[in-house]
């Protein structure tokens, strides 16, 4: 039997006075509340001193992850995952620059990947909306096999896996969370672009032109 809160254990030995229809909200939350909270952040202080520790357990990840706002990524390990909280306050503040976006996405798994302005995309941003950046994954930095089935080449429901092939929804929704999270505020995604296969022409290393080209075959993801 899982053990009793504190609001819980307060509530066992109340009075009536404490317990009645009007008083027990008050005491619930100006008493039973606040001291589960005082108690988890004191379990959260307590497991900080072994974040470094060589025989703390990997069970402490979690609490920490949760308190600074760093869950684990689905291809981090254990060691990467505590390193990236033991440095929370470093990542948090250089929020909102480009160099986070794409430690955060290496992190999560996809080493390589690039950020294209609307300056430097005028060709995906014929609007010229300044705001506007998309992230760019090059062949090499993902694991997408094929753009997925063209609409009205299946039938619905003959167990065809609609979208990109090689990547999952858990997968993609962790890079759109990563994204929404770090990026500037007034910055706007509209898409993430992988790279399948083909050429890129001007992205900075290879031509080193203005704007970027891509031919061959790519995965476009909304974000």
């Amino acid at each position: 039997m899982a053990s009793p809160n504190f609001r819980e254990w307060l509530r066992s030995f109340a009075t009536s006075w404490l317990s009645g229809d009007l008083s027990a909200p008050w005491t619930d939350i100006v008493h039973g509340n606040s001291a589960d909270l005082y108690e988890q952040s004191l379990a959260i202080a307590h497991r900080m001193g072994w974040m470094l520790d060589s025989e703390s357990p990997d069970d402490v990840l979690p609490l920490l992850a949760q308190e600074r706002g760093l869950p684990r990524y689905i291809h981090e390990t254990a060691a990467d995952h505590r390193e990236r909280i033991h440095n929370a306050w470093d990542l948090y503040s250089r929020a909102g620059t480009e160099a986070v976006i794409l430690e955060q996405i290496e992190a999560a798994g996809y080493p390589g990947a690039r950020i294209y302005t609307a300056a430097n995309w005028p060709t995906r941003n014929p609007d010229g909306g300044w705001s506007q950046f998309w992230v760019y994954f090059p062949i090499g930095s993902h694991q997408i096999t094929s753009p997925g089935p063209l609409v009205g080449s299946f039938t619905v429901g003959d167990g065809t896996y609609v979208g990109p092939i090689g990547i999952t929804s858990a997968e993609i929704k962790e890079l759109r969370a990563i994204i929404r999270k770090w990026k500037p505020s007034r910055w706007v995604c509209p898409e993430m672009i992988f790279q399948i296969s083909g050429w890129a022409v001007g992205d900075g290393s290879i031509v080193g032109e203005s704007g970027l080209e891509i031919g061959g075959t790519y995965a476009v993801i909304k974000v």
